[in-house]
């Protein structure tokens, strides 16, 4: 598959929405944004797309964990 978004069984508006929800949630939360690679199975261990437009913000926000401050 080219790309996550092709496979998914939603809305795409509503999984951008999703994905605002759950970054605003993060921050009242203080969580921090941890960006993680994802790489193919395949040879050339290409990292893997997750919309069709690849969208440099877009691609982010798929790739974020969120996670707890170091205090």
């Amino acid at each position: 598959m080219p790309y996550l978004e092709k496979i998914v069984d939603a809305n795409l508006g509503k999984l951008s929405s999703a994905l605002l929800i759950l970054r605003c949630w993060a921050q009242a939360r203080e969580l921090r944004p941890s960006e993680t690679v994802y790489l193919s199975r395949t040879r050339d261990r290409r990292p893997l797309r997750f919309s069709k437009t690849g969208d440099r913000g877009l691609e982010r926000a798929y790739r974020t964990h969120w996670v707890p401050t170091r205090r």
